[in-house]
């Protein structure tokens, strides 16, 4: 601000640019000892919801095996998922049911019988790069304790078939993706929680603050925190790359405060780098809210509070509502999980966040809310 104020009569870009090269500057990597300034729970009951419509309905491959005198051929699918929520370790496990026909060909004919199996699906979880985003990746590993419904058929040859041929038919998998340009990322990790599974976060902002103690995760649905200084830094490096807006001003946030009740004060500069160039400095007065099921920012006021000789006047609430300031915060608190990378299970599901409530915790904003699950896969009749 002092550069600001002793700039006079001078031309004001060398102090745009100089903002501009800091707010888009590479933070680089966190270290190995990088503490988390935003968070992703995502319930149990939401993740079983989740992968029992990515899993159910997924056609398992057709293998013949090899009896000595005939053959058998499966013709299954996969018709239950169900999370244990009881696992302990950190990977995933859940009961499963497989059913449909096995087609048995010998010397004397050819036969149809049914068969349903039920066993334990474990997996492991993992978070890996996607683009210039991360994703979180299910990998099937074992199936075990299977048991059969198969009258006549020889179970032992079944077991290790009908194993091999569901792990085949789920290969590792996208569950949920974070692109860069909804939530930029420098570092995730996922651990399995008592009530499901948490996202630790290390986002693009240069200075990430710690997160408060949250308290409990949710049981359902899902619930996604970040800091306030964190949502000011990510919105300004978003509106240094969008660049100037009507009457050639870039709107730049310098400092975000919240309150218990949803209010915020939010410092902006606007910058005008055309000729000379000038800014303007205020602080603008809203709450955080709820609108059919998304997080909105509402401005309510705004005081001016210094300028740079020669400035024209810009309603600071214009450049807000066309601007990409509130934009880029409420994209920062949007759980994001869209096309699920799953055309070897033969389609893939749409997850619409769905906010419900929104607190703070400390001077970090929390949403609370459910998904909205949409199948595209067509499944298996």
């Amino acid at each position: 601000m002092l550069a600001l104020l002793l700039s006079g009569c001078a031309s004001i870009i060398p102090l745009y640019e100089e903002a501009r090269t800091e707010a888009l500057s590479d933070p680089g990597a966190p270290g190995a000892r990088w503490v988390p300034d935003a968070r992703v729970d995502l319930s149990n009951a939401a993740l079983d919801d989740l992968l029992q419509q990515l899993v159910v309905g997924t056609a398992v491959a057709e293998a013949p095996v090899d009896l000595g005198l005939g053959s058998m051929t499966p013709h299954l699918v996969i018709r239950k998922f169900e999370l244990l929520r009881d696992h302990q370790g950190e990977g995933l496990a859940a009961d499963v049911r497989i059913e449909g026909p096995i087609t048995v060909k010998t010397p004397l004919g050819k036969v149809e019988q049914k068969l349903a199996a039920e066993g334990r699906l474990g997996a492991s979880l993992t978070v890996e790069p996607r683009g210039d985003g991360y994703a979180l990746v299910v990998h099937p590993n074992k199936l075990d304790r299977l048991t059969f419904e198969a009258d006549g058929l020889p179970v032992q040859a079944l077991t290790t078939t009908v194993r091999d041929l569901v792990l085949a038919a789920l290969p590792d998998f996208d569950v949920a993706e974070f692109p860069a340009d909804e939530l930029p990322i420098r570092a995730m990790e996922v651990d399995r929680t008592e009530q499901g599974i948490a996202l630790r976060i290390r986002t693009a902002a240069q200075v990430g603050e710690p997160l408060p103690t949250l308290g409990t995760p949710p049981t359902e649905g899902f619930r996604i925190a970040i800091g306030a200084s964190s949502l000011q830094q990510l919105a300004r490096r978003q509106a240094f790359l969008s660049g100037p807006l009507t009457h050639d001003v870039v709107p730049e946030p310098t400092s975000l405060a919240i309150s218990p009740g949803g209010d915020f004060v939010l410092g902006l500069r606007l910058w005008r780098p055309v000729g000379r160039g000038w800014w303007r400095t205020c602080e603008v007065k809203g709450s955080f809210k709820v609108r059919n099921g998304q997080l909105k920012l509402e401005a309510d006021s705004v005081e001016e509070l210094d300028q740079s000789k020669g400035a024209a006047w810009v309603d600071p609430l214009m450049a807000l509502a066309e601007g990409v300031v509130f934009r880029s915060m409420e994209k920062a608190m949007d759980l994001s999980v869209p096309a699920m990378r799953t055309d070897k299970l033969g389609g893939g599901v749409k997850a619409a966040t769905h906010v419900e409530t929104v607190e703070v915790v400390g001077q970090a904003l929390v949403a609370n809310g459910d998904l909205d699950l949409t199948t595209k896969r067509k499944r298996e009749p």
